[in-house]
């Protein structure tokens, strides 16, 4: 056994032998979660949540809004905001963050260290409000360490009451997502740029087999190379027969200009062009969409991917950082939830480079996560194996940065350390942009429509 004492020793040893960064950080906060501990031994287990998610007082759901955040926010989403305390009952909660509060802190705050979830104060679903600028987006990355977290932000008012009546209109009416995956795969444009088909072989052709097996009644739609246009984008989106389900894969457009970033950034590369937002109508049918490419999801203030192991400051990206403008678009537009990443995309979230070069298959967690969504689970809750990828190698990260404090740093330890820095920054800044809550498949989700076999 060890006293608060040892750990304040290890501290020291710690700040003399790794310096500053994010990894002391992180080691920090669990050197003074010890102190927090203490306090909440007596009130109860504190454990991962080990429910099916469906049951919201068991659960929990909650609403994160900003002290800064307009007030008329929380007025505009009250349809929402009433369907879901209706379910949670006690666990539902509406939580303030004070800007500022660093991300350690503000669970710490809610006598809560690492590891030790109180869901009683801080449910299990948790829907932030608000765009990175009020509450950054370490704060979503923290909270889904134990949670099912997902976010809104939108730059007109009214597209918060949108969203919410979209939402209750789905979850009481019945209202179904169309029985249709797709899969919209632009392939490498540039001769020798290979990270399109590492994403095509490792996730997108496995994914359209396996989906096909486990959900036998779903149509799949693939639209790939040449024919990948910013009309045929829209026309799985809007047309006659749209996508219920859609998997983009694409280069994401990347502005230097400040004032161009906001409206363009992230959007995915066709093969005729970046498609634009403003192009989609408002009348999207429930919708759920995943976009790989570099800042689908949004841009952070600094580049997330330094170059560890030299004097380099992390790359300036913007003024201050954002929701990109195609989730913002979708969701204000009748599309229940996106998926995407912030800052720039790599293949590690499906592919994973061995010792010789070669590649290995890694994207089990997302067809784990389709599987679940087939089996009628709640969107945050069936993409949680997501979560659990991003620990397992922030465990392997932080076993490796240990042995550099014992062992002498050689080239290769070096590159294996630069490689799970970016697979851990990869894996966690895939983010959920809307209610983690939602049923994709609507209500009637609740039947088993995953079929084995």
């Amino acid at each position: 056994m060890t006293s608060l004492a040892d750990h304040e020793q290890l501290g020291a040893f710690l700040d003399v032998h790794l310096g500053s960064g994010a990894a002391l950080d992180e080691l920090k906060y669990c050197r003074e979660s010890l102190a927090v501990r203490q306090k909440v031994e007596d009130r109860g287990p504190h454990r991962a949540y080990e429910g099916d998610g469906h049951d919201l007082q068991e659960a929990g759901w909650g609403i994160v809004i900003s002290t800064k955040s307009d007030p008329r926010i929380l007025e505009q989403l009250a349809p929402l905001l009433e369907l879901r305390k209706a379910a949670a009952g006690k666990r539902f909660k509406e939580i303030s963050f004070q800007e500022g509060t660093a991300p350690r802190a503000f669970l710490l705050n809610r006598d809560e260290p690492a590891g030790t979830p109180n869901f009683d104060k801080t449910p299990y679903y948790l829907l932030i409000a608000g765009g990175p600028d009020k509450i950054p987006f370490e704060v979503q990355y923290h909270l889904a360490v134990e949670r099912a977290v997902g976010r809104i932000a939108f730059d007109q008012l009214e597209d918060y009451g949108k969203y919410a009546r979209a939402v209750v209109k789905a979850e009481t009416r019945g209202a179904l997502m169309p029985r249709k995956m797709g899969i919209f795969d632009v392939g490498d444009v540039e001769e020798g740029d290979q990270r399109l088909a590492v994403m095509r072989d490792h996730f997108l052709d496995p994914l359209r087999e396996d989906f096909s097996r486990i959900a036998r009644s779903w149509e799949v739609e693939t639209v790939q190379d040449e024919e990948a246009t910013r009309g045929a984008l829209l026309e799985m989106l809007t047309g006659e027969s749209p996508a219920g389900c859609l998997v983009i894969g694409a280069h994401g457009a990347r502005k230097g200009d400040l004032d161009e970033q906001r409206r363009h950034q992230g959007a995915p590369e066709c093969r005729d062009g970046a498609f634009d937002a403003d192009s989609i109508p408002s009348d999207l049918r429930r919708q759920l969409v995943l976009l790989f490419s570099c800042f689908g999801a949004g841009t952070p203030e600094f580049d997330s991917f330094p170059k560890l192991g030299q004097e380099k400051d992390a790359e300036f990206l913007t003024l201050k950082p954002f929701i990109a403008h195609l989730p913002k678009t979708l969701l204000s537009r009748g599309a229940l939830a996106f998926m995407g990443h912030v800052d720039r995309g790599w293949t590690y979230s499906f592919a994973w480079e061995k010792k010789n070069g070669d590649e290995l298959p890694a994207a089990t967690g997302f067809f784990d996560a389709f599987k679940k969504l087939m089996k009628g689970d709640r969107l945050g809750h069936a993409f949680r194996p997501l979560n659990r990828k991003c620990q397992a190698i922030g465990t392997e990260l932080a076993e490796m940065m240990m042995d550099e404090m014992l062992l002498e740093t050689t080239p290769g330890r070096l590159r294996h350390r630069n490689l799970l820095w970016v697979a851990y920054n990869n894996v966690r800044n895939f983010i959920t942009l809307g209610d983690p809550a939602i049923y994709p498949l609507g209500r009637s989700s609740g039947r088993r429509v995953y079929r084995s076999g």
